[in-house]
């Protein structure tokens, strides 16, 4: 028969039955065996062992060092830590890691270990010069699946599919015959290193909508499916030290039109080309404008709309905007200012690719706007945004030597802080009387992962050596008056509010 069984607070030894189990060890360093079946086992807390025997298990080892075996059968894997061990032996099924660390050239898939599923887990990438989610699979034919942007799958030995996110990915196959799929949201931005015998899939779109074109640094159409159902796609791109031609022809092969363009996007170390497209009258398929200048096609490519777009920065300094939809913006050299807009947006500080890197000195502000937005620092100095009603906001900025800093258009009396009770390594800002929170992932791994400063709406400032100090003396104050919520002390009590909090805000310069 079929048990849920629980540990208590230590090292406890659960074992099951014959059925489909749970078993659950909570804190402590516990070793959980699942035996026959298609077992659930969840560790909790603490460095746990857990076997899951035969059939098609489901291990989850939590909090701490764990080692997951799970024996004959399809077992699944959940990793949140790059330390968790995962054990398998071969010809014991097909089995699947979901992760939100890396597998980087330090720490590949485990052997006889099929499929990846990456959730997450920036890991430096020197090649990208910037921190990445990574997998790099090992030599059997491996399924790696990026599930958050700007993922970075390897391939090594055996026939490996990479399946690609909603936003950029980076894909290179290894040996073998290799297949690239595409759902619908294959972007001119998801980079695809591919060999001989290689395939690319793309389902959701119809065969007149997709171009496939070879060229050094020039970028497609974002959306060809919005191309214009009268004319083919464009037949061809090329780049040689003199002009970038597009050559179309109607359908029906009656007619042509050339565009010339005549400016070319320099930048670091060559010529570079990017083009989001070339807009036709609805009326009479005329042409807008004969010739669009420099300044005409990079307006264009910084601008947002009001569905889910892809900008890029060059390397001057520029302001982008994305408006409406999920978008996806990124930097580039410079002094740049970077807004989401409306919409669940990721923002990254920097370069658009490794290439052309961010450097000490850049100054960039990022704004995520309304909605739950991602924002990514780098190695220039960034400022953060973060007013009223801007929803669940999180910061990940894992570099060192850069002076970072959160504007928060608030007093310091709404600005509540605390160690995030989801993941113990984040640190998270609420908003008094609101549900929006900002948070920093892994503050508390590492100094590189802080933001220096946190500025409020007066002009005073918080370092970010006196945040767990002022959560501290938060704890402290709840204690002495009765367990009251800082938040309920804010409304009910805020001058005592405001003298403890006045001992680790600085007043304005």
């Amino acid at each position: 028969s079929s048990e849920t069984l629980y540990g208590d607070g230590g090292n406890d030894v659960i074992t099951g039955n014959g059925g489909n189990d749970q078993l659950y060890g909570g804190a402590d360093n516990d070793r959980l065996s699942g035996g026959l079946g298609n077992d659930q086992l969840n560790g909790g807390r603490g460095n746990d062992m857990l076997l899951g025997g035969a059939g098609n298990d489901r291990l989850d080892g939590g909090a701490g060092a764990d080692t997951l075996a799970g024996g004959a059968g399809n077992d699944t894997y959940y990793v949140d830590n790059a330390a968790d061990k995962v054990i398998e032996a071969a010809g014991q099924g097909t089995d699947t890691i979901i992760s939100n660390v890396s597998f980087d050239v330090n720490n590949p898939l485990p052997d006889n270990v099929e499929n990846l599923i990456l959730t997450g887990g920036a890991t430096y990438i020197p090649n990208y010069g910037m921190y990445r989610a990574r997998g790099i699979g090992n030599a059997l034919d491996n399924t790696l699946t990026a599930s958050v942007s700007f993922g970075v799958l390897e391939g090594k030995g055996g026939n490996d599919t990479f399946i690609g996110s909603n936003g950029r990915d980076d894909m290179t196959g290894g040996e073998g015959a290799d297949t690239y799929r595409f759902f619908n949201t294959i972007k001119s931005v998801d980079e695809i290193t591919a060999g001989a015998g290689d395939r690319i899939e793309i389902t959701g779109y119809s065969p007149g909508d997709v171009s496939v074109e070879r060229g050094d640094w020039v970028w497609g159409w974002d959306d060809s499916e919005d191309f214009p159902s009268e004319w083919s796609q464009p037949d061809s791109f090329w780049t040689n030290g003199q002009s970038v031609g597009l050559s179309m022809t109607q359908a029906d092969g009656s007619g042509s039109v050339f565009l010339g363009v005549h400016d070319f996007f320099t930048a670091s170390g060559g010529d570079a080309l990017s083009m989001a497209g070339v807009y036709f009258d609805a009326n009479n398929d005329g042409i807008f404008e004969s010739q669009w200048s420099f300044q005409d096609i990079k307006t264009q490519l910084l601008t947002g709309t009001t569905a889910a777009d892809t900008l890029y920065g060059f390397d001057a300094s520029e302001t982008l905007f994305g408006y409406g939809g999920n978008d996806v913006i990124i930097g580039g050299g410079g002094t740049d200012t970077l807004y989401g807009g409306a919409g669940n947006d990721v923002i990254q500080a920097g370069s658009r690719d490794y290439k052309y890197h961010s450097v000490p000195g850049d100054k960039t502000l990022l704004d995520g706007g309304t909605g739950n937005d991602v924002l990514y620092g780098s190695a220039s100095d960034e400022t953060y945004v973060f007013n009223a009603g801007y929803g669940q906001d999180t910061i990940v900025d894992y570099y060192s030597g850069d002076k970072d800093k959160i504007e928060a258009g608030f007093d310091p009396l709404s600005l509540i802080f605390e160690r995030s009770q989801n993941n113990q390594n984040n640190m998270e800002m609420h908003i008094a009387g609101s549900t929006d929170t900002l948070t920093v992932k892994d503050w508390y791994k590492g100094n590189n992962n802080k933001v220096e400063t946190i500025k409020a709406r007066d002009g005073s400032a918080l370092l970010d050596s006196q945040v767990n100090q002022l959560i501290q003396a938060m704890a402290t104050f709840s204690k002495d008056n009765g367990s009251i919520t800082w938040e309920q002390a804010i409304a009910d009590r805020p001058d005592d509010v405001r003298t403890v909090i006045a001992a680790y805000w600085q007043p304005a310069a």
